[in-house]
């Protein structure tokens, strides 16, 4: 699935039969479904950049107890001597994401959930899948750091502040720029919309908090 670039679609349907599998009437078979999950998700990068490397390093480092790991530990390198001690059963945590080339100062899903947003040092924001980890897209526009990232409430604006003293909105959808406020005279530190989304506040090392009108 990785030599075909489909993986994400892959986590996508795990996801769709995790759903149809009632856990009660098929335990095994939901187990290997929520294991199979986490263990893609856990490996996303090795599994894009080398495919071949998850009967290796994927396989070792698998918790002892992950049912991946027991039904293909057959399949693991018989070269090793010694195995690297790993967790016993998975952790809260479901993956890593990368991308970013400096500190990540913000995140913020979207209220649908559709999309999680990230700015960084590196004067960008990226939008990523949070189901599959995949990077759907990267804003560019700000010549400063980004700040803060925050979504609207109907998930279809996004607000970014940034060390260039302008508050940003784009369209997470289009991946358009759609308006860019000044006003600050310093590093535009956060942003929020209103509950309502007619309104949005931003504050800044100018010691100021701005009101601006989106109705």
């Amino acid at each position: 699935m990785s030599v075909l670039g489909i993986v994400s679609e892959v986590v996508g349907v795990i996801k769709r039969l995790q759903s149809a599998i009632q856990d009660e009437k098929y335990p095994r078979i939901s187990e290997f479904f929520h294991d199979a999950r986490r263990f893609i998700l856990k490996n996303r990068q090795i599994v894009d950049t080398a495919p071949l490397q998850v009967y290796c390093t994927g396989l070792i480092f698998a918790p002892k107890d992950s049912t991946i790991r027991r039904i293909f530990n057959k399949e693991g390198p018989t070269w090793l001597r010694q195995l690297p001690k790993v967790e016993e059963s998975w952790s809260a945590e479901l993956q890593t994401l990368e991308g970013h080339s400096d500190w990540v100062t913000s995140v913020a899903f979207s209220p649908n959930g559709q999309l999680l947003a990230s700015g960084s040092d590196d004067k960008t924001i990226k939008l990523w899948d949070p189901t599959t980890g995949e990077l759907r897209q990267t804003l560019k526009g700000h010549n400063g750091c980004v700040q803060s990232v925050t979504f609207s409430p109907n998930s279809r604006l996004l607000a970014s502040s940034s060390d260039d003293r302008t508050i940003k909105l784009w369209d997470p959808i289009t991946d358009e720029l759609c308006q860019t406020l000044k006003g600050h005279n310093g590093r535009a530190q956060s942003v929020a919309f209103s509950p309502n989304g007619q309104l949005l506040a931003s504050s800044s090392i100018d010691k100021t908090i701005k009101l601006w009108d989106r109705s």
